[in-house]
C-alpha cells in the first residue's frame, strides 16, 4: 500500500449502518483506549493476500476510516488498473471495492461495453431506500460516481 499522500476516510453511504460515519469502521463499546476498529471484507483481504480482514484498533473513527480507505484504494487499483479518486467535480465520491467500477452506486454495463457504446457506466440509487432508481449513463465511472454523490 502506498503512503505518499494522506487518505480521506470514506463516508458511509446510505446502505451502511455502522454508526461511526465511515465505511469499514465499527465501534467497540468495551474498549476504552482505542475503541474504533477497522475491518475489511473477506474478499478485500483475500485479494491483497492479507491473513485476516482485521486492520487494527484506532483512537478515532477518522484514523480507522483512513486505514480502511487506504486498503479500499489498493483493491480498486488492482481491480480497475487505475488510481481511485475521492473527489470529482467538487463532489465527495464514495469508493466501493466490491464492484468493477470502484465506486458506490456505479455499475459497469457490460452489454453496452460489448456493443461498443461510449456510455457504459450507470449510476443507481440504493434499492432499499430509493427503489431501483437509475440516475443515468456516463462515459466514465467518475462522472457516474459524482452524479450518485449529488443525488444522495
Amino acid at each position: 500500500m502506498r503512503a505518499d499522500k494522506p487518505v480521506t476516510p470514506i463516508p458511509a453511504g446510505d446502505s451502511y449502518g455502522s454508526g461511526t460515519g465511515y465505511q469499514g469502521v465499527r465501534f467497540q463499546r468495551r474498549v476504552t483506549t482505542k475503541p474504533y476498529e477497522a475491518v475489511a471484507s473477506r474478499e478485500m483481504a483475500r485479494l491483497l493476500g492479507l491473513p485476516s480482514p482485521y486492520l487494527g484498533c484506532f483512537a478515532t473513527a477518522e484514523e480507522a476510516g483512513a486505514a480502511y480507505a487506504q486498503l479500499a484504494m489498493e483493491v480498486i487499483r488492482m481491480k480497475t488498473g487505475k488510481e481511485a479518486i475521492l473527489t470529482h467535480e467538487g463532489e465527495q465520491l464514495f469508493l466501493c471495492a466490491a464492484n468493477q467500477s470502484g465506486y458506490m452506486g456505479v455499475k459497469l454495463e457490460k452489454r453496452l461495453q460489448e456493443w461498443g457504446r461510449p456510455f457504459c457506466f450507470s449510476a443507481h440509487a440504493s434499492k432499499e431506500i430509493h427503489g431501483d432508481l437509475r440516475l443515468g449513463y456516463y462515459a466514465c465511472a467518475e462522472d457516474a460516481a459524482a452524479e450518485y454523490a449529488r443525488y444522495i
